[in-house]
């Protein structure tokens, strides 16, 4: 059985401008299907303000926008839905480390890898880690 393709990024649509980094991998997770509260430790909030910073964050017309955009296009929806999955992935195979199971930590990898061989990603394609590590401190007080 041939190996499934890889989701390929050639977005029709421009991503919404004026969106920090971690506003668009907010976005991104709950298009994907993550609560906003998940969506925010995700996108790097503290675990202290992700529920009130997920409803700020989902006021916001540009932020309502995106996340719109992604469900939309089928392709966007797919790679955060994928994305989403990985961060999902990679928290388990965190706490399995810590925990010094390394069965469920060897599983993890193994999603992991199959999860990048279908194009999933950490981060979206359009944020990197200096934009998240720049608004750090910036965005967890407002």
């Amino acid at each position: 059985m041939p190996s499934p393709k890889p989701i390929h990024h050639l977005h029709t649509v421009e991503p919404t401008p004026r969106l920090s980094g971690r506003q668009r991998l907010f976005c991104s997770r709950v298009a994907g299907g993550a609560s906003g509260a998940e969506a925010a430790r995700q996108a790097g909030y503290s675990v202290a303000v992700a529920s009130q910073q997920a409803w700020r964050l989902l006021q916001n017309p540009r932020v309502k926008a995106e996340i719109e955009r992604i469900r939309l296009e089928p392709e966007l929806r797919a790679q955060a839905e994928l994305d989403r999955l990985l961060t999902k992935v990679e928290g388990v195979f965190t706490k399995a480390v810590r925990d010094g199971q390394c069965a469920p930590a060897l599983r993890a990898v193994q999603l992991e890898a199959r999860l990048r061989a279908r194009g999933a990603q950490t981060l979206p394609w359009d944020v990197t880690p200096v934009d998240l590590a720049e608004e750090a401190t910036e965005d967890d007080g407002r």
